[in-house]
């Protein structure tokens, strides 16, 4: 996919529609794809998140300890993004991830995701201003 068709999928497919195109291009341009096979864990509840992730196809499992919060115990979608808001503010992971079948990313370590928010500040203002959306 080259960069074009990247930013359309970005607009179209997740969350980050909301922001301006020049900070969506340039995490179009920041992505790298990876396949994980089938029962592979990404990363575990409560660790530092190493990297963002849009996932492209496949099953993913979210699980955490806390069982009083259900939305961290569920099936992940096409489009979803994983650990936004845990880099945005700088947070640890709140859930185990695990692959169900195997899935494609497109993944930003979490190093070059700060640098994009620290190059463009709206991203960072975007996603919050959705979170407190959410909230109310």
């Amino acid at each position: 996919m080259n960069t074009s068709e990247k930013l359309t999928w970005l607009q179209e497919g997740t969350a980050l529609g909301i922001l301006e195109t020049e900070p969506l291009e340039a995490i179009a341009q920041a992505v790298e794809e990876k396949v994980i096979p089938a029962n592979e864990r990404l990363f575990e509840e409560e660790t530092p998140p190493e990297a963002l992730y849009f996932l492209l196809s496949g099953k993913l499992e979210s699980s955490s300890k806390d069982k009083s919060n259900h939305a961290l115990n569920c099936g992940l979608l096409p489009g979803t993004i994983i650990n936004l808001q845990e880099l945005t503010l700088d947070e640890l992971t709140k859930c185990s991830m695990t692959t169900l079948s195997e899935c494609c990313f497109w993944i930003i370590p979490a190093e070059k995701f700060k640098e994009l928010i620290a190059e463009y500040p709206q991203i960072q203002k975007s996603i919050s201003r959705g979170l407190a959306q959410e909230v109310a």
